[in-house]
């Protein structure tokens, strides 16, 4: 997502909710009086409903009391002509009018939420589609002495396993390109040496297999982390399918991740490095 775009996106959520603030504040600044009636207990007036401890006036039982509004399951009330809010069928009893009055109202209240949440959640769906289909970086330069093309892609969440989430990011310096792979469980080291060389196993949907072996140093951690060189024949044969199965394997273990919700990330990404 752009930049331009990831403001509208706040713009619009942030539109959306003060469009809701005002229909509430419709519901609780007029002077029509909607119900005259008794206190049934002793109370006091709230100034503020969202802070709740903020006291403003005290009233006792029998006082009269003119109902002026609702919202947030609080009616604004005018007692001794200081106007607040107290909770709803606390010191008060409705007549039929005011309870249909109040229902109407928190049905209002709750729809204006729901399309709040509703809209909220197509936008993400929406921003996380476009993430998914643009190409963003961490690192996206030029060497000012060699000349070489420097590129690292942020890191996508593609599979997980349990709780734990797989994570790869691509990256390309000058000719090279490297594919890097996150995973946070334990399993050993990561290791560039030939007798205990760490790799990566990735299996297409195609039922192609390919091998990413460890190319940084060793890297013994709670997590495990693994840099593969990713070869020209390599680039072209993850871009003919979608992923299947990852194998992460390190000096003490593997783990297998078989769960994707970015299973065609090499199709969308890998052009962010051509």
């Amino acid at each position: 997502m752009n930049i331009h775009y990831r403001k509208l996106f706040y713009l619009q959520v942030l539109m959306l909710l003060i469009g809701l603030s005002n229909l509430q504040a419709q519901n609780v600044t007029s002077d029509t009086i909607l119900y005259k009636t008794v206190a049934i207990k002793s109370g006091k007036l709230k100034d503020d409903i969202n802070h709740p401890v903020k006291r403003i006036y005290s009233f006792k039982k029998y006082d009269s009391i003119n109902v002026l509004g609702y919202t947030q399951n609080n009616y604004l009330v005018e007692v001794g002509g200081v106007k607040g809010y107290v909770l709803a069928k606390s010191y008060f009893n409705e007549n039929k009018d005011l309870r249909a009055y109040r229902i109407g109202i928190n049905k209002i209240e709750i729809d204006s939420a729901d399309i709040f949440r509703e809209r909220k959640n197509e936008k993400f769906k929406q921003y996380e589609i476009d993430k998914k289909n643009t190409c963003e970086y961490d690192t996206n330069s030029v060497d000012a002495v060699t000349g070489d093309i420097i590129k690292s892609t942020e890191y996508h969440k593609v599979g997980y396993v349990h709780d734990y989430e797989l994570l790869i990011a691509l990256q390309r310096i000058g000719k090279y390109k490297f594919v890097n792979f996150k995973l946070n469980v334990r399993l050993g080291c990561s290791s560039p040496y030939q007798t205990s060389r760490s790799k990566v196993q990735v299996i297409l949907e195609n039922d192609d297999k390919l091998t990413f072996y460890h190319s940084g140093d060793v890297r013994c951690a709670d997590d495990y982390y693994l840099i593969g060189k990713l070869s020209p024949s390599e680039f072209l044969r993850l871009k003919k399918s979608k992923i299947k199965l990852v194998r992460l394997e390190g000096t003490e273990g593997h783990q297998d991740i078989v769960d994707f919700e970015f299973s065609d990330f090499f199709l969308n990404k890998l052009e962010c490095i051509k």
